[in-house]
């Protein structure tokens, strides 16, 4: 699903002006997902940031990375710049790690992802009960097919990683009142182990380390607030100027 009147563009920074950070948002999202953090890591903490807006719905995963190509393409895959940064929340991770595997970069840099789902997600067994609309979208269809190509393929370039993810289930009263009985016998029962509501803990935490991983966190997030709370982005900040977390919750 991809933003209307929005044209992927490279927004740019003071502090960290000579570095691109490109932001992927998730499954059924669009580059209005994540103008928070691309927002905020911009005015904020001084990085060029360049969201990515990509068709994650009803679209092949093969279409959904010639999109993504296309758009790194526009800023000569960040070759210009002195680093080159990515986040990708839920699926967004994913399609980062697909970009890492097929494409090499000169001037690595961090990575940061959010709430992916490394080892899978029962939201996925069960999106048919939960959201029959959604139920037969093609990546939905393909995800375990997915899930193994992107864990197998290693970067072709040295990115220092990092894996963070949410443990709180839901963030209010007013979304246990607006959420579906299915939905939230979903998120409080079908999730096993601490979990953001939609992925857990150990499958945001499940990338081999082999690939790159150096520092992982968990924060007391839902799965949407990952990637528009003001503490998610101060997190992600820290991690791409020193490729530490350090102490979060």
């Amino acid at each position: 699903m991809t933003m209307l009147f929005y044209t992927p563009k490279v927004v740019g920074g003071k502090e960290h002006k000579d570095e691109i950070v490109f932001v992927v948002h998730g499954w059924i999202g669009s580059a209005n997902v994540t103008k928070v953090m691309g927002v905020g890591l911009q005015q904020d903490f001084g990085w060029s940031v360049f969201r990515m807006d990509l068709s994650t719905v009803f679209t092949s995963w093969e279409g959904l990375m010639g999109e993504a190509g296309e758009q790194l393409e526009k800023v000569n895959f960040g070759r210009d710049y002195k680093k080159v940064h990515f986040i990708g929340h839920s699926l967004g991770g994913l399609i980062v790690f697909d970009i890492l595997s097929r494409w090499r970069f000169k001037n690595p840099g961090k990575v940061v992802s959010l709430g992916t789902p490394f080892k899978g997600s029962p939201l996925f067994q069960r999106i048919e009960d939960i959201r029959p609309t959604l139920s037969k979208t093609f990546i939905i269809k393909y995800m375990d097919e997915i899930l193994k190509a992107v864990m197998s393929d290693k970067p072709k370039s040295k990115f220092k990683i990092g894996l963070v993810a949410g443990s709180q289930p839901y963030s209010n009263v007013s979304e246990l009142l607006t959420r579906s009985q299915k939905e939230l016998d979903f998120r409080i029962k079908g999730l096993k182990g601490p979990n953001d509501g939609s992925v857990t803990v150990r499958s945001a935490h499940g990338l081999p380390t082999a690939h790159g991983v150096v520092d992982t966190a968990t924060l007391e997030m839902t799965h949407n607030q990952l990637i528009s709370h003001p503490r998610s982005r101060t997190v992600v900040d820290r991690f791409l100027r020193t490729g530490k977390f350090g102490n979060v919750r």
